[in-house]
């Protein structure tokens, strides 16, 4: 009779935890590598680039110019992901703008982050940089961009994106 009653305990306790492993996220396709277990229940995978083109995301402080510009450089893109399927995102770039009209330059540092979990999500980003028109007129700009929604999904996503240039 205590083996039945130990079995039964095992198998609830298995349904239990594959029901829930259902509901953990997912990591979004596309991404530059596949997290690799490390043994403590977490999985990570980190990607260094050098000398790559990447696109530029212009926000609305940041010169219409730029909407068409891609950054050129060095980026790090990194993905943890805990046992519970929890999972956050980073990546940081910087480098010189390519793609520019004629007599146009300038530099860019770019950081992402979007981290998720069962209850939460948190995207945020932001962006530094300089542009010198072929007046040799330079243009710096900072933004900061975050969305989020909590936990209770009863309150109205935070949302903000701050731009200064000039």
């Amino acid at each position: 009779m205590k083996r039945l009653v130990v079995l039964g305990v095992l198998v609830v306790a298995l349904t239990l935890f594959t029901a829930s492993s259902a509901f953990a996220d997912t990591l979004p396709p596309g991404l530059p590598c596949t997290p690799t277990s490390n043994g403590n229940g977490a999985a990570t995978c980190t990607v260094n680039g050098h000398n790559i083109v990447l696109p530029f995301f212009a926000g609305p402080c940041v010169p219409a110019v730029l909407n068409t510009a891609s950054n050129q450089g060095n980026a790090v893109f990194h993905v943890i992901q805990n046992g519970a399927g929890d999972f956050w995102i980073t990546t940081t770039n910087q480098g010189t703008f390519v793609g520019l009209p004629e007599g146009f330059s300038g530099r860019a540092t770019q950081w992402f982050g979007d981290e998720n979990n069962s209850m939460n999500q948190v995207v945020h980003a932001i962006s530094d940089g300089q542009l010198t028109d072929p007046n040799g007129v330079t243009i710096m700009f900072h933004e900061t961009f975050h969305f989020s929604i909590s936990a209770s999904g009863q309150q109205s996503p935070v949302f903000f994106d701050k731009c200064t240039a000039g």
